[in-house]
């Protein structure tokens, strides 16, 4: 088969298309007997629907609505959490109170509405202003745990120097 499409029946238990270029690439949509649709590029299942309606990137069996392979996902309740566990990270290092001083100092918090949604009121940040250690990528968009991580380092410290001050006043 050279750069056609097939629709047809792969086992008892698989339907599907399958597209098939000359080079050998292929992309499909299945659908199992699991009631499982997949869509499938260069051989592997890239995304996964569920009889639930769960949706996995790169997930064969998603187990939230949305599931990634990197481990993040929404919840049921609509809780995006992002994945965290050493397993996937590499060159940790512990944020330098400077650093994470100088971001905090320079974010600039504003209220504004989305364009396409004018009768609400948000609070946050523009991603195109915010500080380098905070920015990603292209800054469109940020991370909200970026951010936390700064705040938390400089709140350490902050009640760091408290306990001090306390210490110094129980003293006198």
């Amino acid at each position: 088969m050279n750069g056609n499409i097939q629709i047809h029946e792969q086992n008892s238990s698989v339907a599907g298309l399958m597209i098939t270029q000359s080079s050998g690439d292929t992309g499909y949509i299945m659908h199992n007997r699991a009631n499982t649709l997949t869509i499938g590029a260069g051989s592997v299942d890239r995304i996964t629907i569920d009889r639930d309606g769960n949706v996995g990137i790169a997930v064969s069996r998603p187990k939230y609505p949305l599931e990634m392979a990197s481990g993040a996902h929404v919840t049921a309740g609509g809780v995006w959490t992002n994945s965290s566990s050493r397993e996937n990270k590499e060159n940790i290092a512990v944020l330098q109170l400077d650093s994470a001083t100088s971001a905090l100092m320079a974010l600039e918090p504003v209220i504004f509405n989305y364009k396409n949604e004018v009768d609400e009121d948000y609070v946050g940040f523009i991603a195109e202003d915010v500080p380098e250690l905070v920015a990603i990528g292209d800054r469109n968009a940020l991370s909200t745990m970026d951010i936390v991580a700064v705040l938390t380092r400089v709140v350490q410290e902050q009640q760091n120097k408290i306990k001090e001050l306390e210490a110094r006043l129980d003293a006198l």
